[in-house]
């Protein structure tokens, strides 16, 4: 019985010195690979901005030279203010390359309808192809891409994001 007990409290000290964790990295977690690389990491969400958030998602990570990459967007609001935010098209105003940020071609429409977007709401998988223009700067290899919204004159970031383009 105080073997039994001993071999409990062994397994619970393991499991709390590894952080309870001992978990299993996402698919997409950081890890090292043959030949010094490290893989790409999970999306990551922007730093808070009055409790708006946004996160930048690939709809995959290798891009063929000449193809434009698609991403989802995911925005949410932790904060205790309630934002205007346009129904369609919901795009960025400005998008980074490499760290190098460019304005984003104004939308063509004639009066852009809003809606709320309060505290503790979330939009997810929204879509977005980058413009002709940053696209046209991803040359072969990796890339970093970060996008950024204006809502009531608060910018909200995305974090970097990294793709690759191959041959």
């Amino acid at each position: 019985m105080a073997d039994a007990r001993k071999g409990i409290l062994l397994l619970f000290w393991l499991l709390a010195a590894c952080g309870w964790g001992c978990h299993r990295q996402s698919a997409e977690s950081a890890r090292p690979t043959t030949g010094g690389r490290t893989e790409f990491t999970a999306p990551a969400w922007g730093n808070p901005a009055d409790g708006l958030q946004c996160r930048l998602r690939p709809v995959k990570r290798l891009w063929q030279a000449g193809e434009t990459p698609v991403f989802k967007v995911d925005l949410r609001n932790q904060g205790k203010r309630i934002f205007a935010l346009p129904v369609e098209p919901l795009q960025p105003q400005r998008v980074a390359i490499d760290r190098q940020w460019l304005n984003w071609p104004a939308p063509a429409s004639s009066g852009v309808r809003m809606t709320s977007f309060g505290p503790g709401s979330d939009l997810a998988d929204l879509p977005l192809s980058l413009p002709p223009e940053a696209a046209r700067r991803l040359t072969e290899g990796r890339h970093i891409i970060q996008i950024a919204f204006v809502f009531e004159g608060i910018e909200v970031r995305s974090a970097p994001l990294e793709i690759e383009i191959v041959n």
